[in-house]
């Protein structure tokens, strides 16, 4: 039997695991790295055992597509956000059949161009200006009579730089931050910002697999969020949650709409939207997996139709995808993905209470993002973040009850070297 191949761009995060279950259905995986190095949030998660090959992306494109060409490759997926753009160029230089084109390939990453494809659609959108100068910024929100004020980077993720801003020296701040940090997370330069009235509501994430123009819900998240100082706010939990017709109909649609109106034909799709009196809006759409470094044994477990299971079912088996596309969403066991939160600075000496944390009675997985040595940084964004908690219990008061544990442990969870006592010691 003919051997079968397909490319993983940047197969991070809760994409790790896509290589594997390919393997699993007769498909050999080859791993594409967009950079020369693999962005520093993204690294504890990358498994390069699951794969036969590995490319780095040096900027030649036509090089790299020569490379890929005698394999006669069924696909090239980006495994996190990082890697779409590249999956979406190197997929239509193939001419695979299954690809989503790079002509709108830098809507469904740069923020303010997917702000404005959706808008060109019709489709109700949050009012936002791209600032390229500070004094462009400082005009734009003196404007408003709307209050508060978001400020983020362009092509960033989980949060990081991003600032709700209540008066004009805020919003100063927040540019300043931003443009000052050249390189953002995931190894993008910072060359503009992005400005959007802030809309308050409950915040929904709609997760989907697409093949040929139809679209599967596969999921529907609640995102719960803690506010920091400075006008941070980061993730608590995220949950899964039955698709309610009356509740949630608009909000489905909604994401459909926005998947459609950026080309999205085929593959994954993590829509963030915000919902409230006034209707739906995009926060922002990942043309990829969700993320949370998500372990694949637990969403098919807790959910009917989780969406790695039909992103491998679309590319490993388009007919079998197309049989089931009608098969309902619903949630079979309760699950929440807590991210952890650190409140302390200091180089990390001990890691405690993982045996109490395992032993919880909801606990499933732990997938920490430090190790002892490592610098522990106050949690402002998803890179910050120590590590994610995965729970699932028949009873929603037994997760309840172990997400208060979780978060009394964590508060010295970590023994810590003042970071300034292990300067001086490296110094000695």
């Amino acid at each position: 039997m003919m051997s079968r191949f397909g490319a993983i761009v940047d197969g991070y995060s809760t994409g790790a695991g896509l290589a594997k279950a390919f393997e699993n259905e007769g498909i050999i995986c080859f791993h594409i790295q967009s950079q020369p190095t693999i962005p520093k949030v993204y690294a504890h998660t990358y498994k390069s055992e699951h794969y036969e090959k590995h490319f780095t992306f040096s900027g030649n494109l036509l090089a790299l597509a020569e490379q890929l060409k005698p394999y006669q490759l069924e696909f090239i997926i980006p495994g996190a956000e990082c890697g779409i753009e590249l999956a979406d160029c190197l997929s239509e230089l193939l001419e695979l059949p299954n690809s989503n084109g790079g002509e709108l390939s830098a809507t469904r990453r740069d923020k303010y161009l997917m702000w404005q494809q959706v808008k060109a659609r019709g489709i109700q959108v949050i009012p936002s200006l791209l600032a390229k100068t500070l004094e462009e910024a400082v005009e734009w929100a003196s404007q408003q009579a709307r209050w508060p004020i978001v400020v983020k980077p362009l092509t960033s993720a989980g949060g990081e730089g991003v600032k709700i801003c209540e008066s004009i020296s805020e919003v100063v701040a927040a540019y300043t931050d931003i443009m000052s940090t050249q390189i953002n997370m995931l190894g993008f330069q910072n060359q503009a910002v992005l400005l959007q009235h802030y809309i308050a509501g409950e915040e929904y994430v709609v997760n989907t697999v697409s093949y040929a123009g139809d679209h599967k819900l596969c999921e529907l998240w609640n995102y719960t969020r803690y506010s920091r100082p400075y006008g941070r706010q980061i993730y608590d939990v995220a949950k899964v949650v039955n698709f309610d017709v009356e509740k949630h109909e608009a909000v489905v649609n909604y994401a459909i709409n926005v998947i459609e109106a950026l080309g999205i034909q085929y593959g994954p799709a993590h829509v963030e939207i915000i919902k409230n009196e006034e209707g739906c809006f995009l926060i922002e759409i990942g043309a990829r997996l969700m993320g949370a470094n998500l372990p694949f044994s637990l969403l098919a477990k807790c959910i009917t139709t989780p969406q790695a299971f039909y992103t491998i079912m679309a590319y490993a088996n388009p007919a079998e995808f197309k049989r089931k596309i009608t098969s309902p969403y619903r949630l079979v066991y309760p699950l929440e993905a807590v991210f952890m939160i650190s409140n302390q600075i200091g180089i990390i000496k001990a890691i405690n209470y993982i045996d109490e944390i395992c032993s919880l009675p909801s606990f499933y997985d732990m997938k920490l993002a430090v190790t002892e040595g490592d610098l522990l940084k106050e949690t402002i964004d998803y890179q910050t973040s120590p590590g994610m908690v995965y729970l699932s219990h028949e009873n929603p008061t037994v997760i309840e009850s172990d997400k208060r544990k979780i978060r009394e442990m964590e508060a010295n969870m970590f023994t810590l070297t003042p970071v300034k006592e292990a300067q001086k010691a490296v110094e000695v």
